[in-house]
């Protein structure tokens, strides 16, 4: 009996391995697959050729550290110190500043030679006020750094060692491959009757060394057809390369595990530490006229905002740039946008301020909340905009429409790299959407780019916002009317190696801010709309790499004054 009943326990888990086998090659809705998702392989370091690295110093310079032998040759916050030059006992609003960092190592010795990333910031007792330094690197050790008072009562300098000059130097060299330490794409290719996955990314590390016909013959070039941005997938064995239908991303410790080995990433150490105590200034009351800047429109005012940007006063953002608005009401608001087209094109901190007016998700229940929870969620008081048919993926092209006051909004994500994956519809260039855009009096586009390519050399983002910046200048050529932005990068706060494969930390944005700042500045007609300077002086913590919804908020009433400068 017992050996009966062994017998049928065997049959039936025989009969149920083969009912898996069968679902799984000839069951309903299933099809033959190879390969694994991702591979399971290290990254190769492959140095980007002297000619790209050329392309950065054109636009970006940061000093170059010295090798160091022991932790102590590091620069030490604990030993550096910073005073104000010329101190007085009282300052006067509308003054401005010159404070001195004197850079030390752990065994108390002057630097010799620059490259630390300081953050200098002047807040008042209760935060509200709030404005950033603008740092000289005097590639000595020392640094002057000047620091505008734009508001009167106690104010705290502080001063923040964000990294070393040596762990520059380390973010500097994962950053300066061919490929991508941290990022692995996979592009799932599919013909209906076979499926098949591949790496995909801007270079892969078994193209070394090939030949042209290898190259046509091993992978698939999506490469941008007019750009000749590369897009580069291994060819698959059984599909054409017309078959692939998405993109998967998998975030690797690559590059973390390098900057964790190096002792230089440490919180508390040598990564954002407060060098000192904050130096208190009582700051005067002043009766002198303020400037007067002129309206936020070109050419009264220069394309680039100065540094710092602007300042905090009472929690809202004052521009040095422009005499930007303060929209009190949700009908100024709403006014300013009736009758606008928008776009908004690049990655989700430009998203961001599509949702402002257009929320993702519940969207029956959003038009009943009260105006003032509607402000608390980050979200316009008083417009909202209905999309146009149904969303199945937050990076897809979207529009929304306001058909009583004449609104229409668009988004759409920028090509890939796209760290979120998604199928080659979700990724259409800016270039190519800019060429599709009409343009004339009442259109605006907002374009923003960068956070998505921090792994990658920056090169790679010069190459990208090139080809952006010439279309920008087509559509201005065929409607001059039209007004173009470009959004500068945030601040972000990624100190956690552990969770922290995307972006690694926010020099890199720094570097790539700084990069656009400059070849905006080239760029006739292309409005810069300064985001770093806002959201290194607010008081909030951004959440990864979003600022919270007051600072959106404040960049969304910036980006109006330009709309509507009266």
């Amino acid at each position: 009996m017992r050996k009966l009943l062994k017998n049928k326990k065997a049959c039936c888990v025989l009969l149920l391995v083969i009912a898996a086998c069968n679902i799984l090659l000839l069951g309903i809705g299933m099809k033959n697959s190879s390969a694994k998702k991702f591979p399971q392989q290290p990254f190769v370091f492959s140095p980007i050729s002297p000619e790209k690295s050329s392309i950065v110093t054109k636009y970006f310079r940061w000093p170059q550290a010295k090798p160091f032998i022991q932790d102590s040759d590091v620069t030490n916050p604990f030993y550096t110190s910073f005073s104000v030059l010329h101190p007085a006992d009282k300052h006067k609003k509308g003054d401005r500043i010159a404070v001195k960092i004197t850079a030390r190592n752990g065994r108390g010795e002057m630097k010799t030679f620059g490259g630390d990333y300081f953050r200098v910031l002047l807040t008042s007792n209760d935060l509200l006020n709030g404005v950033t330094g603008d740092v000289i690197d005097h590639e000595n050790g020392s640094y002057t750094v000047y620091v505008p008072l734009p508001f009167d009562g106690e104010g705290h300098l502080k001063v923040i060692l964000i990294h070393p000059s040596e762990s520059v130097q380390v973010l500097r060299k994962v950053t300066s491959s061919k490929g991508s330490p941290g990022l692995i794409f996979s592009g799932l290719f599919d013909d209906g009757k076979w499926q098949e996955r591949a790496e995909c990314n801007m270079w892969l590390h078994t193209m070394e060394g090939a030949t042209e016909p290898e190259l046509r013959a091993n992978y698939c070039n999506f490469s941008h057809a007019t750009t000749g941005e590369p897009w580069i997938c291994e060819k698959p064995s059984q599909v054409p390369c017309s078959s692939i239908k998405t993109y998967e991303v998998a975030r690797t410790y690559d590059a973390a595990d390098i900057l964790r080995e190096s002792g230089l990433f440490r919180k508390g150490v040598n990564l954002r530490v407060m060098v000192g105590q904050p130096i208190k200034l009582e700051i005067l009351p002043s009766h002198a006229t303020n400037q007067k800047l002129a309206p936020c429109r070109l050419p009264e005012v220069d394309s680039l905002p100065p540094r710092p940007g602007g300042y905090f006063f009472k929690d809202e953002w004052n521009s040095f740039h422009c005499r930007a608005r303060h929209f009190t009401t949700s009908q100024d608001e709403s006014s300013c946008v009736e009758g606008k087209t928008i776009y908004f094109l690049g990655d989700s901190t430009i998203r961001q301020w599509y949702s402002y007016y257009v929320p993702l998700g519940l969207p029956s229940l959003i038009p009943k909340l009260k105006s003032g929870l509607r402000s608390f969620l980050g979200l316009n008081p008083g417009v909202t905009i209905s999309e146009k048919g149904p969303v199945t993926n937050l990076w897809e092209p979207r529009q929304a429409t306001d058909p009583i006051n004449n609104i229409t909004l668009h988004f759409s994500a920028h090509g890939p790299p796209l760290q979120n994956g998604g199928s080659p519809y979700t990724m259409p260039y800016i270039a190519d959407r800019l060429d599709g855009v009409k343009g004339g009096a009442g259109t605006a586009v907002v374009v923003t780019i960068g956070p998505h390519l921090l792994l990658y050399h920056p090169s790679v983002f010069i190459t990208r916002l090139r080809g952006i910046l010439r279309a920008m200048r087509r559509l201005l050529d065929r409607a001059p009317s039209t007004q173009i932005f470009f959004k500068g990068f945030n601040v972000y706060k990624m100190d956690e190696l552990g969770s922290n494969q995307c972006c690694l930390f926010d020099w890199l944005a720094y570097r790539l801010d700084s990069i656009a700042r400059r070849m905006i500045g080239d760029t006739q007609g292309v409005i810069y709309l300064d985001a770093w300077d806002m959201s290194a002086s607010h008081h909030s913590t951004p959440n990864g790499l979003h600022t919270q919804a007051h600072v959106v908020r404040n960049e969304m009433q910036l980006f109006l004054s330009f709309l509507c400068p009266k």
